[in-house]
């Protein structure tokens, strides 16, 4: 809805960061409080879906990395796949000192990490793309006006092809007459030439008539 919106709804709330359990920072706790989680949203009778373990930690050198996402990564079943760019579900994990907050996210990745002021900032992008200062009030962008501004730029989208077409048809027309044009002028020209050729024959013709006259009178 943020992200839709462009309304936060919230005037200091950065990050939301959902926490589903809690329980001691120790491997077999942390495993036991996962488990029902686990059991909810990856369980061996929900449909195929892709997932990731998110682990972040401050003021705690009792738990490596690699070894607590090993451990979580084997109570999920294995037709639920491996995807660290976007997947679909995002196991959270946040241990601070002896205490590991976990949470369970749909969308993770695809929402920003939950960041409500970069999801309302891609709305408000959305809304300054489509071209409508008007849908911009006191900062805000309804759903409604994003789709009526998607409408209308779709329509000035078609009415600018539409007329680009027939530019290009006037243009062509345009090429059409000058080159018949063209055409006509070659054809006077030519037919120019030849009257003149007959002419400078006819006087050619006279001068010697003339000449010979001439001599007979001589």
């Amino acid at each position: 809805e943020v992200r839709d919106t462009g309304r936060t709804k919230t005037k200091y709330l950065v990050r939301l960061t959902p926490v589903l359990a809690t329980s001691y920072a120790k491997y077999e706790d942390i495993a036991k409080a996962i488990q029902p989680l686990i059991d909810q949203y990856l369980s061996p009778s929900a449909e195929p879906s892709s997932y990731c373990i998110v682990y972040k930690k401050r003021s705690n050198e009792d738990l490596e990395r690699l070894t607590l996402i090993k451990k979580i990564a084997d109570l999920v079943d294995p037709k639920h796949t491996v995807d660290l760019t976007m997947p679909k579900t995002a196991i959270l994990l946040d241990v601070m000192t002896n205490v590991c907050c976990i949470g369970v996210c749909d969308d993770y990745f695809a929402l920003r990490k939950y960041n409500v002021q970069e999801l309302a900032a891609e709305g408000m992008k959305k809304a300054a793309k489509i071209g409508a200062e008007s849908l911009l009030q006191g900062g805000r962008v309804s759903g409604k006006d994003v789709a009526k501004g998607e409408d209308k730029s779709k329509a000035e989208d078609a009415s600018q092809n539409g007329s680009k077409v027939a530019a290009d048809k006037n243009a062509a027309v345009d090429k059409t007459e000058e080159s018949a044009a063209k055409k006509e002028d070659s054809t006077a020209k030519k037919e120019g030439a030849v009257d003149v050729t007959e002419g400078d024959a006819t006087t050619a013709a006279s001068e010697s008539d003339a000449s010979k006259d001439a001599k007979d009178t001589k």
